[in-house]
């Protein structure tokens, strides 16, 4: 069986744990950065996305100052 890989864009949606892969997080740290503004797409009670653009740009403003 072939593995199918899937391209990113800025307009991929990603799932907690995906999300907490590309931060180099844990998964309990996405929903804090929920609450300091990071912005999340809900389709029902347990389907919560976070689009790849806007993990980039909380990253850039928030964490990569909090690291240098």
């Amino acid at each position: 069986m072939s593995e199918i890989k899937e391209t990113l864009n800025d307009d991929s949606l990603l799932n907690r744990k995906e999300a907490a892969a590309f931060c180099k997080c844990s998964e309990r740290e996405i929903s804090r950065y929920v609450d300091r503004g990071l912005k999340k797409i809900v389709f029902g009670p347990r389907n919560v996305r976070y689009r790849l653009r806007d993990l980039k740009k909380f990253i850039a403003r928030h964490l990569k100052t909090a690291m240098a």
